[in-house]
Order: structure tokens, then C-alpha cells, then sequence
């Protein structure tokens, strides 16, 4: 018997009672018959259960009501009461109403809990679906009943009718009603329909959420009409709750059966499927999940971002792949992009003949996932259970071609998106036992070089967060045992030691206010002083680096000053006593007194360029200009003024030769922006030298003209540095060029002109690695989302296959963290307790 209907029988007696009682006392016709009505229905009513004892209580109490004796009759009523109460078992009637089998695992671990439950009888139902065409058109008559697993009880929708059943609980998961363009469930099976036939209509998604979920897919009919909606998350619930058409206690972040499902096939283990073993033993299997999204975006450029993935493992025979499209991929195309068809069913069979790959379009999901050793393909719901496994995860952006055209990337980096390593841009730095430590330029770490091996090591990202911002720092020098940054768009000052690995933050003086992004241009080291001339700041800063102490310096007369330019310095030299700085954009230089302070004006009426660099030979400064194909020689003492121009042959400049200029003791030597050759200038014999030629960029740089070199800059409005090299390093007899642009580090030995070369590349697994760690650190707090996955825009598909036959799996723990952090219930007991949930609120 049904709980609602017992309950139904007992409030009937229950008004019975109150009849009889009320007949003991006052005579009432009417009454009476009403009451013999009520004793007959209650008999028919109770036919199926009752027995031949309770059957004789049932007329007793009715020739009771006939001869008047309504004492007697109702002890009977309260027999039958206690008799109903106590011994007559009662079960809900539990539905579940599945369209495609291969959602079945949304619902599975909920159907079990319930199948368990000896109060109910459950009935799993699939009902009938259509398939649509581009005009929302039915063209096929669809029904899975016979492709849900064996263990699951099935009832023909045709043989049960739910108007008469009237089911305690109804679970769907196909919210749409008529609002889905590629299949629709046969009307009756709306949930506006539903409504009519139960009090409980509960929708469980057939997906997991990536991020946020988006209004279109709450404002449906299928979770405005449901009693409960069992969301994954407490996020999830906030996005839900945007909707105000839905009440509080209508969505309940309860976690998703799709991870019971996994976590179950996981413990009990998957035998593969016999026609996999050929194409997949002995190799290292890849998941490849291609969504209906890809679908909708890329279009005609489908087929041969696809064809591009088969084709590499089809050169690949030590790796396979498992293809698992989405469930609705053919009908989608066939529905909204039917001139995709052809060339997608190619694909298919292409796929199917491949030796290493095997075409998967089983109602499970979760086979796949288990006999494979990474994920790689869409943004999907898949990649939320593939996290639980804690696989490696290679997210495809959709459209690869207009994700790099937006990022203004050069179509050729498609091609050299597979180099396994990444360049890293230099700012000039400082060099201790062969190892040349700096901060990079588009990286937010501090890095090692070691000048002997070649081998790039990154020591620490300056703050967790930071390592995917570029240009913080923009050189850094050394004091004793001390390395020092000096900031750029970081807000403080950087040291590291580099023989006890301790690093220290150092906040500018209060009154130094930075107007824009970029705090410094450039900085002098003069004895234990170090002198940060400003660029988008109001003041010269000195720093101690002995103590740490800073002091600020304000620029005047304001006058020279512009600060809302890109930066008020260009460059400064110590010489003489004094700190001489250039400015930005002018043709004026600046002496200040190293002790005083005292600043003079030196406005250069010679000049006809703004001046870039300046170094100094101990006696006469040397001005190197932004765009001038010439160096001038300027003696502030006599006023003596020497121009140099007489380049070597062959010598190309460009628009702006050189980014800067350093004195070795015998040698000016120029530091190339755009020029072709490293020049040195002798400023005893006058000559002007070749040191190193035939300079170009790296094919990074002409490819691609800012992406990895200010990874973050076009979102944020940074330029990217164009410079060849940033500047240069001398080290006993040596100078060293830092490139940002340029392929190599250059070394030139300054007695011998021995030259080498050293490239600056960083391993892009590693790379990738140290953005997600530093991006998303430990502790993981509840609800943050997955972030421990990685994309081909960074990380491109050679690079990942390498980390994942390597047997990398650093990455498991992190993962699973994230997962149980972002979804609830995601130890297996979210089907239990989302059934327990149910029970609670039904009427017993």
C-alpha cells in the first residue's frame, strides 16, 4: 500500500471517529448515513491488504452503524486504526523518469539509495525523446530503454500511467521542456505536466558546472516547476538564486551522483572492453572529450582542428586515444550545422581505423575515463569526475585561430605552438659564482642562469600570485652577499641572499607616490648606495643596502618634470661625485649631488634627439638616443662635444639602435635595440668596432609580438619591450648581454673577444606549473573552483604527452583537493544524502 494513500485511509477513520462520537450524543440522519458511506469506501478501499479478521471489523462496524449502536462501532473504527497503524506496511512510490541512457549516471546513485530503501517501490521509466531538425522540427522518434545497465529495473513508459499513480517523487534530468533545439521529450513528460501527477518534482543537472553557470541555464521550466533542485555547489546555489523566480528552499547544493558513479566504478574496478585491448595495451592512453560547444563556435574550422589532433597520433604509434564526443554531437550537427555532417562522419571513420585509437559512443563515460592516463579536449562537464581521478588535464580552447587573433598572435604560432620550452625575457641582473640571478621580464619570478652549463633554474616567484604578472622588477644589483631589486610596477623592493636563499620586501618611502604603473626606470649603484631614478614616480629613491633604509630625493625644478608620461627617467650614471640622470622624451640632463642632493639643470641646445642612455668613461659622458644613428661624446666639464657615427660596415640600426651603454674600463660598449651588431667604441683611439654581428630575434619574437613576452600585457594595457636586449652585465672579463627579444644570451670576453651564447628558455611544463601553483596556492578554501588543470594555449599538447608518459603526478593530490573543495558530497555519498534529504521532507 502507498504511504499516500494509507495516510488518506487513516484520515478517514480518523473522521469517522469524530462522527460516531458525535452520533453518541445528538441524533443525526444525515449523519448516520454518511457514516455508513465511509465504513463501505474504507472496506473497499482497505480489499487488498486486509484479512478475514479485520474484514469481520469492518462489518462489525458497519451493522453497528446500522442497528444505532455507535459506542460499539466506534471501538471498531479504533481496531481498524490501530490494525492500519501498526501492521499494515505502507512503501512510497518513487519514479525516475531518464531520457538518454548516458545520463543515467546523474540519477544512478540516487535510484540506488531509494532501491534501498524497504519503504518504497522505485520505478526507473525512460521516456520517448525527438530528435529536432534546423527548424526545430521532430525528424526521428527516439527510446533507450533498452541501453541502461542490466541492473537497473526497467518499466515500458506505456505501461505505467501517471495520472492514476500519482507518484510520491518523480527525479528527471532534462529540464527543457520545449526549449531544447536539438531533442525534445515527448510532451506528456514536461515538467509543466509533471506538476499535475506529483507534490515532488526533483531535477538533478546531467552535467557538472565549469565556473559559473549561466542564466540560460536556470531560467528553464524544468527547475522553476521542481519541488527540489540538487545543485552541485554552494556557488552553484548563489548563480541559481540570481533568479528570482525560485525560492530558497527550492535549490540545495547537495553535490552530483555523476562522481558516486565514477567513485563506484573506480572501487569495483572496469574490465576493458575486449575490442579496446589491441589499439590501447602498452600505451599511453589519452581521453579526448570534443563538446557541443567546439561544435557551435569553430564550425567550418572543426573538422580541421580535429583532423590536426588524430593526425599527431596517428604519427604517434606509442600513444593512443579514446575519442568520446558528446552523446549529441551527430544530432546537433545534423540539427543546427548540417553542412558539417560529411566531413564529421570522415572523421569518425578515420578514427575507427586507426590502429591506436578507439571511437567511444557507450551510454558510460566512466570506462573511458578509468582506462586512460590523461584528459585532453574541451571546457566540458567531463573534466569536473576526470578530476577525481587525479589525471593530468589539458584543456582545448575553442577556436585556437580567434583566441590568438584577439591576443594579436601572428597565425605562425600555431605551428611553433609545440616548442617544449618558452623564452624568458632578461632584465639586467647580477652574477655570483657563474650564475647570473635576475628578474624576468615576462615572468613575475627571480631566476638563475648558470654561465657555464647553460641551465635556466627558476629560484622563487617574488609573491605566489605574481608569477604570471610581467615587468615587476626592472634590474637588479648586488651588495656583499645581497641581490636587489629594483621595482618596476612592483610597489616594493625585492632582496634576496643568494647563500642563505632568504628574501625580503622592503616598502618605498611613505612620500614617494608612484602616478602610474611603473615605479622606476632604471638604477645606479654607487658603493653601498643604490640610487632608483623614477619613472612614473615623484622622486629619486636611495637605498641602503646594507640596512635597508630608503630616502627620497624629489625632482626639481618641476619645470622638467611631466609626470603623466611614460617615464620621467631615461637612464643615469654615477661620475665624478655626481648622480647624472637623463629624462625621458628630452634633450636635458639632470646632476645631483650625491650628498646634498642639490640638483642643476643641464639643457643640451646640441641635442636634436631625445636622449635614451648615458654612461659615463670616468671623464666624459656618453648620450645614446632614442631614435639618432649616432653616439655623442659630452665633456660637462669644457663643454666639449664629439659625435660618433662612423659604424662599421655592414651595420644596420634600424629605427632605434641601441637601448643602452656601459663602460668596461677601455671600451663604451652599446647595447643593440634594433641594431644588427653589438658595437664597442673606443673612446682613446675613437674607433668604432664590431663585437659581435649578424644580430636578429628570436622566431618567438617575430611571431608573436608580445604574447610570451607580456603574457598578461594586452589585458592589462602594457607594451611589450621590442628591445634586443634589456641591457648588459659586466663580470670580471666579461659583459654580458640580457636579451629580451634576441634568441641568446650573449657573452663577449673583453681581452680576448671570445664569444658565447646561451639560450634563456624555460621547460613550458614547468612553466605552466609555476603559474597554477603560484596562481592558486594551498590552502585550498571551500568553493574555489579547479584550477590545477592546464590549456593549449600555454601548454601545448607535445609538451603535456611528454609530462604524462614521464609519470608526472604531482599533480593528483592537488587536484583531488580542489575537487572535494569546489563539489559537495564528493567522497561518493551524494546520491545517500540527497535521498536522505527526500525521505525527510515526505509525508509519513
Amino acid at each position: 500500500m502507498r504511504f499516500k494513500r494509507k495516510k488518506q485511509i487513516l484520515e478517514l477513520i480518523d473522521t469517522l471517529k469524530e462522527a460516531l462520537q458525535y452520533l453518541t450524543l445528538k441524533s443525526a440522519a444525515y449523519l448516520h448515513d454518511d457514516c455508513l458511506l465511509c465504513i463501505s469506501h474504507i472496506s473497499v478501499e482497505l480489499q487488498e491488504v486486509i484479512d478475514n479478521e479485520n474484514m469481520a471489523i469492518c462489518k462489525s462496524c458497519e451493522t453497528s452503524i446500522q442497528h444505532g449502536d455507535y459506542m460499539k462501532a466506534y471501538e471498531s473504527a479504533e481496531l481498524l486504526s490501530n490494525w492500519l497503524s501498526e501492521y499494515v506496511p505502507a512503501r512510497y512510490e518513487i519514479v525516475f523518469l531518464p531520457y538518454k541512457a548516458d545520463m543515467w549516471d546523474a540519477l544512478d546513485s540516487v535510484w540506488e539509495a531509494a532501491s534501498a530503501d524497504p519503504n518504497c517501490i522505485v520505478r526507473t521509466i525512460p521516456i520517448p525523446y525527438q530528435s529536432l531538425d534546423t527548424q526545430g522540427r521532430p525528424i526521428a522518434e527516439e527510446y533507450e530503454g533498452d541501453r541502461f545497465p542490466p541492473y537497473v529495473d526497467i518499466t515500458h513508459y506505456k505501461d505505467y500511467d501517471l495520472s492514476s499513480q500519482n507518484p510520491d517523487v518523480i527525479f528527471i534530468h532534462n529540464p527543457y521542456d520545449g526549449y531544447n533545439r536539438v531533442t525534445r521529450v515527448h510532451p506528456e513528460y514536461f515538467s509543466s505536466n509533471l506538476i499535475h501527477y506529483t507534490e515532488k518534482l526533483v531535477y538533478i543537472p546531467y552535467f557538472i558546472s565549469l565556473g559559473e553557470t549561466e542564466p540560460h541555464f536556470i531560467n528553464l521550466p524544468g527547475i522553476k516547476n521542481a519541488w527540489r533542485v540538487f545543485v552541485q555547489s554552494e556557488l552553484t546555489r548563489r548563480d541559481y538564486m540570481e533568479c528570482k523566480e525560485l525560492r530558497p528552499d527550492q535549490i540545495v547544493a547537495m553535490g552530483t551522483p555523476k562522481l558516486d558513479f565514477l567513485f563506484k566504478k573506480m572501487q569495483e574496478g572496469v574490465p576493458m572492453p575486449s575490442e579496446w585491448e589491441m589499439k590501447l595495451s602498452g600505451r599511453t592512453v589519452f581521453f579526448y572529450n570534443s563538446s557541443l560547444g567546439r561544435l557551435l563556435v569553430e564550425n567550418e574550422n572543426i573538422t580541421r582542428s580535429m583532423q590536426e589532433i588524430f593526425n599527431f597520433f596517428e604519427r604517434n604509434q606509442d600513444i593512443a586515444i579514446i575519442w568520446r564526443p558528446h552523446p549529441l554531437s551527430i544530432k546537433t550537427i545534423m540539427s543546427m550545422r548540417p553542412h558539417l555532417l560529411s566531413p564529421y562522419l570522415k572523421l569518425v571513420e578515420k578514427v575507427k581505423n586507426m590502429s591506436n585509437a578507439v571511437y567511444d559512443e557507450s551510454e558510460d563515460m566512466d570506462t573511458a575515463i578509468i582506462h586512460s592516463d590523461a584528459y585532453i579536449g574541451d571546457f566540458s562537464s567531463v573534466i569536473i569526475p576526470y578530476t577525481y581521478t587525479g589525471k593530468p588535464i589539458l584543456k582545448f580552447w575553442p577556436n585556437m585561430d580567434l583566441v590568438l587573433e584577439d591576443f594579436g598572435v601572428n597565425p605562425a604560432y600555431l605551428d611553433f605552438n609545440e616548442e617544449l620550452n618558452v623564452p624568458i625575457s632578461v632584465t639586467p641582473g647580477s652574477i655570483s659564482d657563474n650564475a647570473f640571478i635576475f628578474a624576468a621580464k615576462n615572468r613575475g619570478g627571480i631566476f638563475s642562469l648558470d654561465l657555464k652549463s647553460g641551465d635556466l633554474t627558476l629560484i622563487q616567484p617574488f609573491q605566489p600570485e605574481k608569477y604570471s604578472q610581467p615587468q615587476l622588477f626592472v634590474k637588479s644589483l648586488t651588495y656583499q652577499d645581497t641581490v636587489w631589486f629594483v621595482p618596476d610596477r612592483s610597489s616594493t623592493v625585492v632582496s634576496l641572499n643568494f647563500k642563505s636563499g632568504e628574501i625580503n620586501e622592503y616598502s618605498l618611502p611613505s612620500d614617494c607616490i608612484c602616478y602610474g604603473h611603473k615605479h622606476f626606470a632604471t638604477a645606479v649603484q654607487h658603493e653601498e648606495y643604490l640610487w632608483m631614478l623614477p619613472a612614473q614616480s615623484n622622486m629619486v629613491v636611495r637605498l641602503n643596502m646594507i640596512t635597508g633604509e630608503m630616502i627620497g630625493h624629489k625632482l626639481y625644478p618641476e619645470r622638467t618634470i611631466d609626470i603623466h608620461e611614460e617615464s620621467i627617467c631615461s637612464d643615469g650614471v654615477i661620475s665624478n661625485g655626481y648622480l647624472w640622470i637623463a629624462l625621458q622624451g628630452k634633450m636635458t640632463i639632470l646632476q645631483m649631488d650625491l650628498d646634498s642632493g642639490e640638483l642643476k639643470v643641464h639643457d643640451l641646445k646640441f641635442l636634436q634627439e631625445p636622449i635614451r642612455s648615458i654612461t659615463s668613461d670616468g671623464q666624459s659622458l656618453w648620450l645614446i638616443f632614442e631614435k639618432a644613428p649616432y653616439v655623442i661624446k659630452w665633456n660637462p666639464t669644457s663643454d666639449a662635444v664629439k659625435e660618433f657615427n662612423h659604424f662599421p660596415e655592414g651595420f644596420v640600426g634600424g629605427v632605434k639602435p641601441f637601448s643602452g651603454a656601459l663602460f668596461d674600463g677601455m671600451n663604451i660598449w652599446l647595447v643593440p635595440n634594433e641594431a644588427n651588431m653589438i658595437i664597442k667604441v673606443s673612446p682613446y683611439s675613437e674607433e668604432m668596432s664590431v663585437a659581435y654581428a649578424t644580430l636578429q630575434k628570436s622566431t618567438w619574437a617575430v611571431i608573436n609580438s608580445w604574447y610570451l613576452f607580456d603574457p598578461a600585457g594586452k589585458p592589462q594595457g602594457l607594451n611589450a619591450d621590442h628591445s634586443l636586449f634589456s641591457g648588459a652585465v659586466i663580470n670580471q672579463d666579461w659583459i654580458w648581454f640580457s636579451p629580451v627579444t634576441a634568441p641568446e644570451m650573449i657573452g663577449i670576453n673583453i681581452n680576448t673577444n671570445e664569444t658565447r651564447t646561451i639560450p634563456v628558455k624555460f621547460s613550458r611544463i614547468n612553466d605552466e606549473k609555476t603559474f597554477i601553483i603560484n596562481r592558486f596556492p594551498d590552502p585550498i578554501q571551500k568553493g574555489e573552483g579547479l584550477r590545477s588543470t592546464f590549456n593549449n594555449r600555454s601548454l601545448p599538447l607535445t609538451s603535456f604527452i611528454y609530462m604524462v608518459r614521464d609519470k608526472d603526478d604531482t599533480w593528483t593530490q592537488k587536484q583531488q583537493k580542489e575537487l572535494r573543495a569546489s563539489i559537495a558530497n564528493s567522497d561518493g555519498s551524494c546520491g545517500l544524502k540527497i535521498w536522505d534529504h527526500i525521505i525527510e521532507h515526505l509525508d509519513h
